[in-house]
């Protein structure tokens, strides 16, 4: 009996599993960066960017956070595949933070080379990966942020992804004018990994909610547009002097679309309440 209830089951990890391990992963390289500003007093945050606490004492916690960085991406993409984001931006953005996966790996292999020391080959693959790593990942955000607003479940999400997305639209600019000598590009570097952190901590933690509570944070379509103090014809409803006699038509009670409850008492959600009537 317990055979056949569980045939038919899928037992692979849900998307919420995968957002809670991607937020492991974060936590850790948020925690690890910190503690590298702790024990690393001699690197000044204004002109030095983060990879370079790879250099020297410590190094090792530098290289696990290129390879948490990683596991992270990957695992957030697979997380946000199953929770079936499946337009053409949100397979974009997957892939893309699949090759910024791809490319932290390289830079935890390849370490930088530190300001004032001698050009190496290991330093140059580790600043075309930086250039790879930073673009992918802004650019998996934007189409990943543009794909919430086709997805039902995302959609209450859409107005928060934005707003992240514009920080790190910022972040993403202010680095690259300040690659110069003599300008903070350290400090500029930083903000970009806090406001990255924000979106990915915010996507994840929305990921790991219940999918009808996503739908309860949307505003029905009659608060719509009683907000807008108008009624559309689409949410009109014939009544008897619109249509002929003896017709019948079906009447959707748009206000409990979340909630309703069935002939017998039953509660249900999900699903509108359909009422069939013939007009005599």
């Amino acid at each position: 009996m317990v055979a056949r209830e569980n045939v038919g089951q899928d037992s692979r990890p849900t998307s919420a599993a995968f957002a809670n391990g991607a937020i492991a992963c974060f936590a850790y390289s948020a925690l690890a960066l910190v503690l590298l500003h702790l024990l690393r007093p001699d690197y000044a945050p204004a002109t030095n960017f983060i990879s370079n606490y790879a250099v020297g004492p410590y190094g090792w916690i530098m290289t696990t956070w290129f390879l948490f960085m990683s596991c992270g991406l990957l695992t957030l993409a697979i997380g946000l595949y199953r929770n079936d984001l499946r337009s053409v931006a949100a397979y974009l953005g997957q892939i893309l933070l699949v090759v910024a996966s791809i490319g932290l790996v390289v830079s935890a292999i390849y370490p930088t080379d530190v300001p004032g020391a001698p050009a190496t080959r290991s330093g140059d693959i580790h600043d075309v990966s930086f250039l790879v790593n930073v673009g992918s990942i802004f650019m998996g955000i934007v189409l990943l942020s543009w794909s919430f607003g086709n997805h039902s479940a995302w959609r209450s999400y859409r107005r928060t992804a934005w707003t992240l997305t514009a920080l790190i639209l910022l972040g993403f600019v202010v680095q690259f004018l300040t690659l110069h000598q003599g300008m903070p590009y350290g400090l500029a570097n930083r903000f970009f990994v806090v406001v990255l952190f924000a979106w990915l901590f915010a996507v994840c933690l929305f990921d790991c909610e219940p999918h009808d509570r996503r739908l309860l944070r949307q505003p029905s379509r009659v608060a719509r547009v009683r907000r807008l103090g108008r009624v559309t014809p689409a949410c009109r409803v014939p009544t008897r002097h619109s249509v002929p006699a003896g017709t019948t038509h079906f009447r959707t009670d748009l206000s409990s679309v979340h909630r309703w409850r069935d002939s017998s008492g039953r509660s249900h959600s999900g699903k509108p309440l359909v009422t069939r009537s013939t007009v005599g």
